[in-house]
C-alpha cells in the first residue's frame, strides 16, 4: 500500500484529512475491518486503525501503468511497483484527479515501525518497490456462541470454521460430539429447534460445551395419514406417521456428509403419562439416528442404554443398534414379539388370539434380542357383528395373520410368513376396545406355534383359550 495525499512529514495522518489506495482492490478488503497491515515504500509495515470509511480513491493518477517502463500493479498482495510521488521530480504535485476518495474521519493512529518515512522512501530510478508482501488482515474464523447457532448449518447458512474439525476418532472413550435439530415442516412458524434428549446422553450429545460440535444432525418432520390420538384432561396428543429427511453435516465446512430419508409409522408410540398442552407428534426416531450416525463414530462406543419395550418401535421402521446382531441357523435366541390385531391398530397385549404367545419371563436385556416378529392382522371375511352396551361394536372375522421378522439392530427384514387367522362367531360376553368400532379374529393356526419354536429354538406348548375369549383384568365393555 502506498499512501498519498493527506500525509504530513511527521509521519502522521491528521484528522479530516485524505488518504488513498495506489491499488484498485485495496478497498474490496479494508471495507468493514477495522485495522490492517501497511508494507511501506522502503519495507518498513505501519499499522492504520479506520473507525469509518465515506469513498475510496478508485482513479488514482499515480498508479504505475502512468510511468514509462513500469509495470502494471499485481492484483491480490505481495510486492508491487509504483510510481513515484510527485516529490520525488522535484516538481510540483499533479493536481487531484476526479475520482472515489477516503475521507479519514478518525484514524486510530499509524507508527512508522521501519526508518526512511512514508513520503521520503529510498528512491530505486523513478519507482518505488516494496522488499516484503503485504499483510493480509484475516478476521478470527467463524465460532458459534451458543449451542442453538449451529442451527444455521441447517438452514443452509454460513459454517463454522472455527469449530472443532471433524476426525473419525480411533478412541470408544471419545466420541465425535453431534447436535442435534428437528423441525416440524407442518407447524405455523417451522424452525429447527434443539433436541436434547436424555436418550441422546452420553453418546454424542453437545450440551456440555459448545466448541466440541463436530457434526450438526438437521432432522425435518413431515406428517401424513391419520393420527391416533392420545387423549388427557384439558389436552390431547395427536401421534402420525412422518417422514424424516436426515443430513449430517460437518459443522467447520458446511458439507453435507450423509443424507437420508426414511419412514416411521405412528403404531408403536406410546401416549405420554403426562402432557403440557396438546400438540402433534410421531414416533421416536432418536434410535434412528444414533443409528445413522455410528458410521462417522468409534468402533465400540457405548450406547445409551435401552429398555425391552423400546424393541417395539423396530415394527415401526427404527433400529435398535444396542440389539444383537442376527445370527441365522438352528440355536436358542431371544425374539421380541409385538402385535398389532389390524393394520390400523396400535400393538397391544390384551385380547390375544389363540395360539399367540408371549413369554411367561421375558429378557429384559435388549443386547441380547437378535429378532423383533411383528405380528398384524388382516381381517377380510366377516363373521359376526357385536353390540356392546357403550354403543361400540365388535366385528369377529376370518382372514390372516402376517409375521415380519426383523433383525432388531438394523431394522433389516429378515422373513415374512402369513398364517390363517378364524373366528368362532360367538361374541364374547366383554371386551377391551380401542376404538368404536374393532376388529379382531380370535385365533391364530396353530403351525404359527411351530414356527415360533423354530426362530426362538425352543417348543411351545398351545394355551388353553380364555373363557368366552375375553381378557381378564382391565376395564371392558359388557355384551349387551
Amino acid at each position: 500500500y502506498y499512501a498519498g495525499t493527506g500525509v504530513a512529514a511527521d509521519r502522521s495522518v491528521r484528522i479530516g484529512q485524505q488518504t488513498t489506495w495506489q491499488r484498485d482492490r485495496g478497498y474490496a478488503e479494508a471495507l468493514g475491518q477495522r485495522d490492517w497491515s501497511v508494507t511501506l515504500a522502503d519495507g518498513g509495515r505501519s499499522m492504520v486503525g479506520i473507525l469509518g470509511v465515506q469513498r475510496i480513491d478508485f482513479d488514482n493518477p499515480r498508479r504505475a501503468p502512468g510511468h514509462a517502463g513500469v509495470p502494471a500493479a499485481v492484483p491480490g498482495y505481495g510486492p508491487q511497483h509504483w510510481g513515484p510521488p510527485p516529490q520525488a521530480h522535484g516538481g510540483a504535485a499533479k493536481p487531484k484527479q476526479a475520482g472515489w476518495v477516503i475521507p479519514v474521519a478518525i484514524v486510530a493512529g499509524i507508527g512508522v515501525i521501519a526508518g526512511g518515512g512514508l513520503l521520503l522512501g529510498k528512491r530505486g530510478g523513478d519507482n518505488y518497490r516494496s522488499d516484503s508482501p503485504a499483510t493480509k488482515y484475516e478476521p478470527p474464523p467463524r465460532r458459534a456462541s451458543t449451542l442453538d447457532s449451529y442451527a444455521d448449518l441447517c438452514d443452509n447458512k454460513d459454517p463454522f470454521p472455527g469449530a472443532k474439525k471433524y476426525e473419525k476418532s480411533k478412541s470408544a472413550s471419545a466420541p465425535s460430539k453431534v447436535a442435534l435439530f428437528r423441525k416440524y415442516e407442518d407447524n405455523k412458524e417451522p424452525k429447527y429447534e434443539s433436541v436434547r434428549p436424555d436418550k441422546f446422553a452420553g453418546f454424542a450429545t453437545a450440551q456440555d460445551s459448545v466448541d466440541d460440535v463436530e457434526l450438526v444432525a438437521c432432522l425435518d418432520l413431515k406428517r401424513h395419514g391419520k393420527a391416533s390420538f392420545c387423549t388427557y384432561y384439558g389436552a390431547s396428543v395427536e401421534i402420525f406417521d412422518m417422514t424424516h429427511k436426515l443430513r449430517i453435516i460437518e459443522a467447520t465446512t458446511g458439507k453435507v456428509l450423509k443424507e437420508e430419508t426414511f419412514e416411521l409409522d405412528r403404531h408403536t408410540e406410546p401416549c405420554a403419562g403426562s402432557v403440557t398442552g396438546s400438540y402433534f407428534t410421531g414416533a421416536d426416531f432418536i434410535p434412528k439416528v444414533i443409528s445413522t450416525l455410528l458410521p462417522f463414530e468409534p468402533d465400540g462406543i457405548a450406547l445409551p442404554k435401552a429398555e425391552r419395550t423400546d424393541l417395539d418401535a423396530v415394527c415401526s421402521g427404527s433400529p435398535i443398534p444396542q440389539a444383537a446382531p442376527y445370527k441365522p441357523g438352528s440355536g436358542t435366541r431371544n425374539v421380541h414379539l409385538v402385535y398389532f390385531p389390524t393394520t390400523e391398530q396400535g400393538n397391544t397385549r390384551q385380547e390375544l388370539p389363540e395360539n399367540l404367545v408371549f413369554p411367561e419371563t421375558p429378557e429384559e436385556d435388549v443386547t441380547k434380542y437378535e429378532l423383533v416378529a411383528c405380528v398384524r392382522g388382516v381381517p377380510k371375511k366377516k363373521k359376526a357383528s357385536c353390540d356392546f352396551t357403550s354403543g361400540k361394536v365388535l366385528e369377529m372375522h376370518d382372514g390372516e395373520f402376517e409375521v415380519s421378522m426383523f433383525e432388531a439392530m438394523t431394522g433389516k427384514l429378515v422373513e415374512k410368513k402369513t398364517f390363517k387367522g378364524t373366528s368362532s362367531g360367538v361374541c364374547p360376553f366383554s371386551y377391551k376396545f380401542y376404538g368404536d368400532r374393532d376388529q379382531i379374529m380370535q385365533k391364530i393356526d396353530p403351525s404359527y406355534l411351530t414356527y415360533w419354536g423354530a426362530m426362538t429354538g425352543t417348543k411351545v406348548a398351545a394355551p388353553k383359550p380364555s373363557p368366552g375369549g375375553g381378557s381378564s383384568g382391565g376395564w371392558s365393555d359388557r355384551l349387551d
